[in-house]
């Protein structure tokens, strides 16, 4: 607390200043900061004839009964602090440890992922056991009852294959009574035989570029249609010759090009 937050023994207020100044001066964190001896001399030495500095600290004396009752009561403050201090770094340190395991945990994870890869259908017990241990985290799946289910697994002999095609009423027969469980356990089944569905079915590059192929031509081969605008309008205007006829009419036809494109086939 003093090294670190720069917390000090507390100083009366009815404490000389002159006093007082010299305390917090010799008291600071940074000794570089702090008077030497010689300088320490000096001031007591120019504060030795100063009457008034002597009625003050005879006043101080008097009540010196309180500064103590002040530092009593801020050694019980720092005490009380020091013990939430160390109950914050026992949490922490818990939080730190229990950090540490879930990253263990997640890298055992990943590594039992990376190891688990390809057809499940082709996965044996062994490697079933590894995904139970991979999805009991999020199952909250562990300790003995763990070790029950990767009992059952090797049991009963459940590989990769009859891991597809295991149901509900299954979970139930191999005596896993939890309706929680069992309903969590089958969705992870549900997801893993979609995910190696998708990794059985997954169209090579060849026919993706042939399918991709297949599009494009078809957009091609579509029809085109192309909006096309006229504005036809049509107005008279009286002649004023005789050899003219009395009336004339023009048309005008205007096309939209910047809406739209003509293109010859």
């Amino acid at each position: 607390m003093i090294a670190q937050q720069g917390v000090t023994l507390v100083i009366s207020e009815k404490c000389p200043s002159a006093l007082s100044s010299l305390m917090k001066s010799c008291w600071k964190v940074n000794p570089k900061e702090r008077p030497d001896m010689r300088q320490i001399i000096i001031v007591l030495e120019s504060l030795q004839h100063n009457t008034e500095l002597s009625e003050q600290c005879g006043h101080f004396l008097k009540h010196k009964h309180e500064w103590k009752c002040e530092i009593e009561e801020q050694l019980r403050q720092l005490e009380e602090q020091k013990i939430d201090y160390a109950k914050k770094l026992e949490e922490l340190d818990r939080r730190e440890q229990a950090l540490k395991r879930r990253e263990k945990s997640q890298r055992e994870n990943d590594a039992t992922a990376r190891a688990l890869q390809g057809d499940v259908a082709l996965w044996d017990e062994e490697e079933v056991c590894q995904w139970m241990r991979q999805i009991s985290a999020s199952l909250s799946i562990e300790g003995d009852v763990l070790d029950h289910f990767i009992a059952l697994i090797l049991h009963h002999n459940i590989n990769g294959n009859r891991l597809l095609d295991i149901t509900p009423k299954d979970l139930e027969s191999l005596g896993i009574c939890s309706l929680g469980i069992r309903h969590n356990l089958f969705k992870e089944v549900k997801n893993l035989r979609r995910e190696n569905y998708r990794l059985r079915n997954f169209p090579s590059l060849q026919v993706s570029q042939q399918l991709g192929h297949k599009k494009k031509q078809e957009k091609l081969s579509q029809p085109l249609s192309l909006p096309l605008i006229i504005h036809v309008t049509m107005y008279t205007r009286q002649s004023g010759f005789d050899y003219f006829p009395k009336f004339r009419y023009k048309i005008l036809i205007d096309v939209d090009w910047d809406d739209c494109c003509l293109v010859s086939a």
